[in-house]
């Protein structure tokens, strides 16, 4: 009789279990012929820093599966859950994230553009992600934002856009173009409209290179150290092959230092350089000055 029960009890169970298993199975073939429901996919901006995530959401149904292509090697996603994800790159660029849904049967795809800039200055040209001589003010908003502070110079036709962060941008007020940018090494204050506005000094790198986060002033021998020596003295014409050059802006008196400055050009290019000024009682004579001033020009 026992043996008997226990056969009755074996065979409800693997009957029961077979059910579930039709179940499952039907619940599934179901769930796959339901066409994926891909209603939208949103970006928390279109525009970031490379090390500030894009937050990507996706709103869908009926999908079991997902599936990024990048249009880079550089772009990358984290799962932050089912629906959200932060989209990051490793280096400044414009491309696309495509997200494919599937569930087994169906699938939807959708793309959204994305823009990631660097931090710091790239080549002595492009400085948070704005290119010195080519970006207008439009795109200088769109990046950075309003600025902390401004100074108008209108005999010059210029205005002076400041960012606590440690950039002051030059543009030009009849194009709007920005025409260069000085890197703050040292802590200083700008008027406002609302008050003073403190600038820091410049927390990123320049050219991957130089470093002025520091508290105290940056100085002479650090550029020097890293970009070399000007090998050309400046008398009113560019040297041919152009080489880094060395002028001397006003000569030292009884009573005053000579204001001097060093220019070094990347790659060889005028159109893209950085300028030091700083004072000294002699051309060569920089060891321990500190900066008066760093342009990107």
């Amino acid at each position: 009789m026992k043996k008997t029960n226990l056969i009755l009890t074996g065979l409800m169970l693997a009957f029961f279990v077979l059910a579930c298993s039709s179940d499952d199975d039907a619940s599934s073939d179901e769930e796959s012929m339901t066409p994926v429901e891909f209603n939208s996919l949103t970006v928390s901006e279109y525009l970031s820093f490379t090390d500030e995530p894009i937050t990507l959401t996706i709103d869908a149904s009926h999908f079991s599966s997902v599936e990024f292509v990048f249009s880079d090697p550089s772009i990358s996603s984290h799962k932050v859950d089912k629906t959200t994800y932060e989209i990051s790159a490793s280096k400044g660029l414009e491309g696309s994230v495509s997200v494919e849904l599937s569930n087994g049967g169906t699938s939807e795809t959708k793309s959204v553009d994305l823009e990631f800039v660097e931090h710091g200055v790239v080549n002595s040209n492009i400085v948070e992600g704005i290119k010195i001589d080519v970006d207008t003010t439009e795109r200088l908003l769109e990046v950075l934002g309003e600025p902390h502070g401004k100074l108008f110079h209108t005999t010059r036709n210029e205005e002076t856009w400041g960012y606590y962060f440690g950039v002051l941008f030059i543009v030009n007020t009849q194009t709007n173009i920005v025409t260069s940018a000085e890197i703050n090494t040292y802590s200083r204050i700008l008027q406002s409209y609302n008050g003073d506005v403190i600038i820091q000094p410049y927390p990123y790198l320049i050219n991957d290179t130089l470093d002025f986060s520091g508290s105290e002033r940056g100085k002479m021998d650090e550029i020097v150290d890293k970009l070399g020596m000007p090998s050309f003295t400046y008398t009113g014409t560019l040297p041919s092959p152009l080489v880094s050059i060395k002028t001397e802006i006003r000569a030292p008196t009884s009573s005053t230092q000579g204001l001097y400055q060093y220019v070094y050009f990347h790659d060889n290019n005028q159109g893209h350089s950085i300028s030091v000024m700083f004072y000294s009682d002699a051309l060569d004579n920089y060891i321990n000055q500190y900066l008066l001033a760093l342009w990107i020009n």
